[in-house]
């Protein structure tokens, strides 16, 4: 009889362990895909960034030659 109640014990503890690992890995699954929703998100804004910073760039490079025309053409005077 003791036997069959340290039996019965131990197979409760396993159900009970294994719905809470069912619980934590539906949780885990949760997690992941909340974390690949953000980095989707995070890489269009990622992308903008880039696509921005190539902009400036290239600006930056048109004010530098307009900078040096106008030196050229003031000390030409």
């Amino acid at each position: 009889m003791l036997e069959m109640k340290a039996k019965a014990e131990e197979a409760r503890m396993t159900a009970e362990a294994t719905t809470k690992l069912n619980k934590d890995m539906r949780d885990l699954e949760e997690i992941f895909a909340e974390l690949a929703t953000i980095v989707h998100e995070q890489h269009e804004v990622v992308d903008s960034i880039e696509e921005h910073v190539e902009r400036a760039t290239h600006d930056i490079q048109n004010g530098n030659e307009q900078l040096k025309k106008a030196i050229r053409h003031k000390t030409n005077q």
